[in-house]
């Protein structure tokens, strides 16, 4: 046999096998777990860097904030664009802040800290500085609210101290690793049934 006929015709060797749905399936499984294990590692990191807490939808703390969220987002929709606008996470911990200093049962601690602050009358403080995320969100329970706080360096006794005064108008701090999400609920399914 010439070389040129040998080329056309390959052997297939024993080390080889023809690509099938079936040799497909193990490689999606351990795709799918490899994403299952890095949500579970990233809802870890979650549960280590924010703060969660239920609080009462009708707490005078959630309306603030989505107040503030409301106004940041009224200003957004004038402007055209919040680029010249300070992130919105920054007006939702202003607004907490500002319901703190105005709440007669606020602790002496964190009086003293909003004084030094001026929260009430400045307006040009930076609240980046203090906090990285600041979200307000629904949960399934209509009743409850969820308040979720990251602090910068500069901001962890702030935030602390505000998590503290939350607590003590009957808000809940949720610890630990939270629950699957639906998506990983059904990939989970998927693989291991």
């Amino acid at each position: 046999m010439s070389g040129a006929a040998t080329a056309q015709k390959k052997r297939q060797r024993s080390g080889e096998r023809a690509a099938s749905s079936t040799d497909e399936s193990p490689q999606l499984n351990n795709a799918i777990r490899l994403l299952l294990s890095l949500a579970s590692q990233m809802r870890l990191i979650h549960a280590a860097a924010i703060r969660t807490v239920l609080i009462a939808t009708d707490s005078k703390y959630v309306k603030a904030a989505k107040s503030a969220l409301k106004s940041y987002d009224d200003q957004v929709k004038l402007r055209g664009g919040g680029q010249s606008l300070s992130p919105p996470h920054t007006y939702a911990f202003r607004a907490l802040l500002e319901t703190a200093a105005a709440d007669p049962a606020v602790s002496a601690q964190l009086k003293a800290a909003l004084d030094a602050l001026q929260i009430p009358s400045s307006c040009d403080l930076d609240m980046s500085s203090f906090v990285k995320v600041c979200k307000v969100t629904r949960t399934f329970k209509a009743d409850k609210s969820r308040i979720e706080l990251a602090a910068t360096n500069n901001g962890q006794a702030l935030v602390e101290l505000l998590v503290q005064q939350l607590r003590a108008t009957g808000a809940q701090e949720c610890s630990g690793v939270g629950p699957r999400l639906p998506l990983e609920r059904s990939l989970a399914a998927y693989i291991y049934k």
